[in-house]
């Protein structure tokens, strides 16, 4: 095992998690300021125009840089992470939605209000969830519509779809076209035992991805979509590595379901 694979550097929203696997039983978290990492889908392919009619790129109002991904649930409602909006007020973010392009979204949205889960916590992303109110409300049409909200957990097994504008291996550049990439629900016990020594898997959090590797969304993708057949099953929250034998990790929406519902009306 090489050096840099005995000991690894887990960058979450403010905090560093260091774990050195010569030992397997300790790990030391250092709380300090860190940058948000981007998001990045690996091992998958460009969506086509329209495929993903949901998905959409939170931007920054100053400058319209792309910083996380997220879901359009209703005309006026946005689902992504309460990570997305750390130290961010509605006047600092806009919303691209109605195209794979991020550069050239077909309509751009302001964010009037703001309801971060009261749950979040920013070391382990426990509530790692918010919904973002846009104005002027969405258009329906082939590249702008809203995805479904589950009615059950998504089973182990069932093969999903992530999406975002990150980049396509690690360190290299962002895409200016919309990824995507399929990876599998994976056990939620499985999972746990795998993030056990960085205290496991958070009950409002499920796993995706293979167990070889190879496929996954990444730190920043974040907010972005965990979906089948049309239904909206997690949001890009965080993971281990980038497309490691780790599987990515989702906060769950059916978990939040009703909370979303009381905030929403959807």
């Amino acid at each position: 095992m090489s050096d840099t694979e005995k000991f690894t550097r887990l960058s979450l929203a403010g905090a560093h998690v260091d774990v050195n696997f010569d030992t397997c039983t300790t790990f030391t978290v250092t709380a300090q300021a860190v940058a948000v990492p981007q998001a990045k889908i690996i091992g998958g392919r460009v969506a086509a125009a329209g495929e993903i009619p949901w998905q959409v790129s939170v931007q920054t109002s100053n400058g319209r840089a792309h910083f996380c991904g997220g879901s359009i649930i209703s005309s006026e409602w946005v689902v992504t992470t309460a990570r997305c909006t750390l130290d961010r007020t509605p006047e600092e973010i806009v919303i691209g939605a109605g195209s794979i392009d991020r550069l050239t979204p077909k309509s751009v949205h302001k964010v009037s209000q703001i309801f971060a889960n009261s749950s979040f916590q920013t070391l382990f992303l426990t509530g790692d969830l918010a919904v973002l109110r846009v104005t002027p409300p969405f258009e329906w049409s082939l590249e702008v519509a809203p995805i479904a909200l589950p009615s059950s957990r998504a089973s182990t097994g069932l093969l999903a779809t992530v999406s975002g504008w990150g980049t396509t291996s690690i360190n290299g550049p962002n895409p200016v076209l919309l990824q995507r990439a399929q990876v599998p629900i994976y056990d939620n016990k499985d999972c746990n035992t795998l993030y056990s020594l960085l205290g496991g898997v958070p009950e409002d959090q499920i796993c995706a991805g293979f167990r070889k590797g190879g496929v996954d969304a990444c730190s920043g993708d974040g907010g972005g979509p965990l979906f089948a057949d049309g239904v909206l099953y997690g949001v890009v929250s965080w993971g281990f590595g980038c497309a490691t034998k780790f599987p990515g990790i989702y906060t769950e929406i059916f978990y939040h379901k009703d909370w979303i519902k009381k905030i929403t009306g959807v």
